[in-house]
């Protein structure tokens, strides 16, 4: 199989057919973000969790059984909110509320062309040795549409900070995130903002996902949920 990379342009990454790879540096090169300054192509959020439900969240993902699959990155992903046991309600109204507040600041910040529509939230545990390779979450370094197409925006919510590695990286902006429990942060799911996380070396990594689209037909049902 091929390595080629897709190609780094004045707009960021631009898909060549045959690549297999959006980018193949090193990660730890790359200058921390500062979220009290900001970034021009990142929406940030800081404390959008207290610590006290940074840690309700962590203790749920200890407790809840994991959803497992053939993708070793997705087996310790927690199911959605509308999936988890009626009694975990304040876990449920958390992810809710975050994802809500996450979608307002994409739509009063970044002003998109239509509706902004909730996709998946989901809660997740990394454990040593997961990482993530430099992705979009929606299109293939070779310019095909990848298994959710449909996506506009993405956010990462980082639960805890104690522990080595798993830093999100974005190249073609040329920053890495420092975890801070509470920060989230969202960017646009195409090439503009090609992003991986750094081999987890130590310790558990906690962090809740949410995605957002454009397409009606491909909101999540449950956004509108009340628990």
């Amino acid at each position: 199989m091929s390595l080629a990379s897709a190609a780094f342009g004045p707009r960021g990454f631009v898909p060549v057919p045959g690549a297999n790879r959006w980018w193949t540096g090193d990660p730890e090169t790359l200058p921390y973000f500062d979220p009290e300054r900001g970034h021009p192509m990142i929406v940030a959020i800081r404390r959008l969790f207290t610590l006290e439900q940074c840690s309700i969240l962590i203790e749920a993902a200890n407790r809840l059984p994991t959803r497992r699959d053939a993708n070793h990155f997705r087996d310790q992903r927690v199911q959605t909110p509308d999936h988890l046991p009626q009694e975990e309600h304040r876990v449920r109204s958390l992810m809710q509320q975050a994802r809500l507040q996450i979608q307002l600041e994409l739509i009063g910040q970044v002003r998109p062309p239509r509706r902004l529509w909730g996709d998946t939230v989901q809660l997740v545990r990394w454990d040593p040795g997961q990482s993530l390779d430099a992705h979009t979450d929606n299109l293939e370094p070779d310019g095909t549409p990848n298994a959710t197409p449909h996506r506009a925006a993405s956010a990462v919510v980082y639960l805890n900070d104690d522990y080595e590695g798993g830093e999100t990286y974005f190249p073609g902006l040329g920053i890495r995130v420092k975890p801070e429990p509470g920060l989230a942060i969202a960017f646009g799911a195409g090439p503009s903002h090609v992003h991986g996380v750094t081999e987890l070396k130590s310790g558990l990594r906690y962090m809740m996902a949410a995605w957002f689209t454009l397409d009606q037909r491909e909101q999540d049902p449950a956004q509108y949920g009340v628990y």
